[in-house]
């Protein structure tokens, strides 16, 4: 330990020798870092992203949209007494408008070179092809909804308005859609006064599609009228309006973190100097984590954003330990830069070693199975590690700026207050009571919050609820779902491989799984959840029954191989652009598309055991069944949520533990300074469970997380009882030292902390006021368990002893 001390002391005497370098060197750094967070940090928060990272079922994904365009739709959702002259003429209006919508895009290139990656894939000859260049692919309304017919000029696909009806002709139009399952539910609502303009773009990066949703938006106010509500919805402008609010809480956070910052530490230390330098050394932390995520090509997500905000929060604390010693050495008469150098002489080890354990359960993430979660552990540890080495680098740098003479913190003699008055209350309930008594009652309360709450805590995993019940993003949504169609989309991909998919035996097989599918009703509430399906089975009915001269009857499959033969010929001559939505150039492969109302993602797990039951009874072995999409993406993601929750808080506790055992050199008094903080976790599990907050991507990590925070009062407490006991071998004298030097830290880290962590309560995402709260409420279980199970641990298992001359306590 006195090596250690040495070198700290050598480092802060090099520092200060070299300190306009170190600030010039730090001043570069952080021009450089702006400039890479400005030009080059990106947000994503698409739910692909956020699923584990299958590479198989990425590259499947990747393939199926280079094939079929892109699967998540916008909608225009207009509202209003849609079968009449005057909605339709406006309809009509807004929909030839969206059809020359463009916008100039920023990664075009990029997104063509990953869609050439997949050119191969079913040996498209080219359907679709013609209009090529443009952003939108295609706007689908009731304008130009897809309808076959024959007349003395042959089978031909129309649109379902391509001539502006009278007033005569919409009771007859309204009545065509309302018996037409292609239109009712998917286009037009069953009450006939919503409907929808579906516009698939091209296939866009995450900061072009929200640049596209940004300028949708704008675009279809100015058509906005009295009877002809507009909105727009799908998965899409909810991703543009979640990044947003991303980037505006961490620009709010970051303002909060800094002002409580500011005010924190004025409070303790009441000079500029000592308000600047952890400032300064914070916000340097917080922004090189940003720049290194930059240049990493790691983009900011609903879990990253809480990094700035954590780091301020954290990385305070090492500050703050210097800035406390160096006043106090500088109140009792040393010179600044002797002040300095013995301040980070005698802080240097403790920094190190409880960044180290902050930064081991944040790099715990490693382990998860998403690359999301795997960037934040290793964007968190980076900002951990460099709050620590600024402030031991950075920090003394600033601080030999200082000027004049610094009063004592505190007077020498002082009577107890409120705080001495607590910290002696819970580390004398153990003595007063017995050690074993407190310990069986902290744990069997501990066991009895868990397995109560465990009993409640679920896995949830649902966007809409971060927005809040208010927002327009869910009133959209729920709108959607209730009046026109679901907004969750489902593609299922049957590769039938050598006989192709007109064949007559794959095409009666899909025909039974569609009908399989449209019957699945949500178990416990018998809703009907699907509400449309769509593939190429409706191209072969509807041209077969304008074939056979529109018959009801006859809106079927052809009876045989030669009839399904010649009505696809009939339609590729026809409307080759439409059958290109649905199969591949050479028949090989198909695209079934189910739309879903919007669930939390454990709700679809019915829905996908259904679909591969029917795979299994009605395909088997003709064709390979594969899915993608939205829905397949949202339940990777539940599927990993409790394994990696398991995989990253084992991974923080064995790190920890270790490093726990290297610290005090003492397997015992390793294992017994863990014990103390996993108390907080099991209590913060449990009040999850107690109070209904489900298991979902954005606490997922919070246990780990609240393991790390913790672990660094319990060393400084553990490593003063050390001491104490290696020199009088008495456990009680050795507790009331370790009260004496760390117990009022306690209890100012936690303020910290709590007042810290809770500036995430002013978020507008649900998710972060959630994560906020947990984090304080696990800083408080930690100080009451390191004031209470502590002690108690260390009476039970060292107790009071006399140590005989020469005696060493170096092996207890």
């Amino acid at each position: 330990m006195a090596t250690a001390r040495n070198r700290f002391h050598a480092l802060a005497e090099h520092v200060l020798g070299m300190r306009w370098l170190y600030l010039a060197l730090v001043a570069v750094l952080v021009v450089g870092a702006v400039s890479a967070i400005s030009t080059m940090l990106r947000v994503d928060n698409s739910t692909e992203y956020f699923a584990a990272s299958d590479a198989e079922s990425k590259a499947f994904l990747d393939e199926f949209r280079a094939e079929f365009g892109r699967d998540e739709m916008t909608y225009v959702l207009a509202e209003g007494d849609v079968f009449t002259v005057e909605f339709l003429t406006q309809l009509r209006e807004l929909h030839e408008s969206l059809e020359r919508f463009d916008l100039e895009l920023l990664d075009a290139e990029e997104q063509e070179e990953a869609t050439a990656t997949f050119d191969g894939f079913g040996e498209d000859e080219g359907w679709g092809d013609e209009a090529g260049g443009s952003l939108v692919d295609k706007v689908t309304s009731l304008i130009n909804f897809r309808r076959t017919v024959s007349d003395e000029r042959g089978v031909r696909v129309v649109g379902f308005m391509d001539e502006p009806p009278t007033a005569e002709e919409l009771p007859g139009l309204w009545e065509t859609a309302k018996n037409d399952r292609t239109m009712l539910g998917n286009i037009v609502g069953h009450g006939g006064h919503h409907t929808v303009i579906a516009v698939k773009t091209r296939i866009l990066s995450e900061r072009d599609s929200d640049r596209v949703s940004v300028a949708l938006r704008e675009y279809i106010e100015p058509y906005e009228a009295e009877g002809f509500a507009l909105s727009l919805t799908g998965a899409p402008p909810m991703n543009e309006t979640l990044n947003r609010m991303v980037i505006e809480d961490v620009n709010l956070l970051i303002t909060l973190a800094t002002l409580f910052m500011i005010v924190m530490l004025y409070v303790l230390f009441r000079r500029p100097i000592a308000v600047i330098g952890p400032l300064v050394v914070v916000s340097c932390s917080s922004t090189f984590t940003m720049a290194a995520m930059a240049l990493a090509g790691a983009p900011l997500t609903l879990l990253t954003n809480v990094l700035p905000a954590f780091i301020c929060c954290v990385g305070l604390g090492d500050s703050i330990h210097v800035v406390s010693v160096w006043r106090d050495l500088r109140a009792q008469g040393l010179g600044n830069r002797e002040a300095i150098v013995e301040a980070i002489g005698s802080t240097g080890t403790p920094i190190v070693l409880t960044s180290l354990t902050t930064a081991a359960g944040l790099a715990s993430f490693y382990l998860s199975s998403s690359q999301a979660t795997r960037e934040v552990g290793v964007a968190g540890a980076f900002g951990v590690m460099a709050a620590m080495t600024l402030s031991l680098v950075l920090l003394p740098a600033i601080l030999s700026f200082a000027r004049g003479a610094v009063e004592a913190s505190e007077p020498k003699e002082r009577a107890p207050d409120l705080t001495d008055r607590f910290i002696a209350a819970c580390t004398n309930l153990s003595r007063e009571r017995g050690p074993r008594t407190a310990l069986l009652a902290t744990v069997l309360a501990g066991v009895i919050v868990l397995f109560w709450g465990l009993a409640n805590l679920g896995v949830y995993h649902d966007p809409l609820v971060w927005f809040g019940k208010d927002s327009p993003v869910t009133i959209g949504i729920e709108t959607m779902d209730a009046e026109v169609g679901g907004t969750a989309p489902a593609s299922i991909v049957i590769d039938a491989k050598d006989a192709g998919v007109r064949d007559l035996r794959v095409l009666k097989a899909m025909e039974k799984l569609e009908a399989h599918i449209l019957q699945y009703r949500q178990p416990g509430t018998g809703e009907a959840v699907v509400t449309n399906v769509s593939s190429v089975l409706d191209v072969l009915r509807e041209t077969h029954q304008a074939l056979k001269g529109g018959a009801e009857a006859e809106y079927r499959l052809p009876e045989s191989q030669r009839g399904v033969d010649d009505t696809l010929l009939v339609f590729e001559n026809a409307g080759p652009d439409e059958l290109a939505e649905f199969v591949t150039g050479d028949y090989s492969r198909a695209k079934m598309v189910v739309r879903l109302k919007w669930m939390d993602a454990s709700s679809y797990q019915p829905f996908a055991a259904h679909v591969d039951a029917g795979v299994d009874e009605f395909v088997g072995e003709l064709a390979e069944v594969n899915s993608t999409g939205t829905i397949y993406n949202v339940l990777r993601v539940v599927d990993s949520l409790m394994t990696d929750l398991a995989k990253s808080f084992t991974g923080a506790l064995l790190a920890i533990t270790v490093m726990m055992i290297a610290l005090f050199g003492r397997l015992k008094l390793g294992l017994i300074a863990m014990l103390p903080n996993l108390l907080p976790i099991l209590f913060l599990l449990g009040f999850m469970g107690l109070t209904g907050i489900a298991i979902d991507f954005n606490n997922l990590l919070i246990a780990s997380i609240a393991l790390g925070i913790a672990v660094d009062d319990t060393i400084h407490y553990v490593h003063q009882f050390k001491i104490g006991f290696d020199r009088t071998g008495d456990a009680e004298d050795a507790i009331q030292r370790a009260i004496a030097h760390t117990g009022r830290a306690l209890v100012s880290t936690t303020a910290v902390l709590v007042i810290g962590f809770g500036v995430y309560l002013s978020s507008r995402l649900i998710s972060l006021q959630r994560f906020g709260l947990l984090i304080g409420l696990a800083c408080i279980a930690a100080l009451l368990s390191d004031l209470i199970v502590t002690p108690a641990l260390l009476r039970v298992f060292y107790g009071r002893k006399s140590p005989s001359p020469g005696e060493s306590h170096a092996s207890a």
